[in-house]
């Protein structure tokens, strides 16, 4: 009888280990909150006619310039930002700040695009790029650390002067 109370007794502590212990070696809420990606605000002036903008997105690119917008955001080499699905950038406002979870890693293009008519797949020009150096007309690439928000990835657009267009 008291062979049968152990091994209950052995399944009970079986159980209630098998059952609490469900994660393994998670990691901490602390280190799991750490989020990677950049921020800053996006300044805009000379707004065009309400009728020609009809949406505005961040977008980050791995590679510049870009080869074909569609295949970039496919094969996971290009980010949007806010995602597919959801509003985009407010307009007409005079600044917007923003906040972009990426993964870690080297971009080379950081650009605020504008669809410009109805056809969703091709109606897009660089309304604005992430620039430091205004003598060339090159984006300044971005590296994203594991864990880090990279601040002040500020963008200035001006509707009247657009930068080159890659795409």
């Amino acid at each position: 009888m008291n062979r049968k109370y152990n091994y209950l007794i052995i399944l009970f502590i079986f159980l209630l280990l098998f059952y609490t212990c469900d994660h393994g070696l998670k990691p901490t809420e602390e280190s799991q909150s750490q989020k990677s990606g950049i921020s800053g605000i996006i300044s805009y002036i000379n707004w065009p006619p309400a009728n020609s903008l009809f949406d505005l997105r961040l977008v980050v690119f791995e590679k510049y310039p870009p080869e074909n917008i569609l295949d970039e955001l496919n094969a996971g080499r290009a980010h949007v930002h806010p995602g597919f699905g959801e509003e985009g950038l407010p307009f007409p406002v005079d600044t917007t700040s923003y906040v972009m979870e990426l993964d870690p890693g080297y971009y080379e293009y950081v650009v605020v695009a504008q669809q410009y008519g109805s056809n969703i797949l091709a109606d897009w020009l660089a309304a604005g790029q992430y620039d430091t150096l205004f003598s060339d007309e090159l984006p300044t690439p971005i590296t994203v650390i594991s864990g880090e928000i990279l601040e002040d990835i500020n963008i200035q657009v001006d509707f009247d002067n657009l930068p080159p267009q890659p795409f």
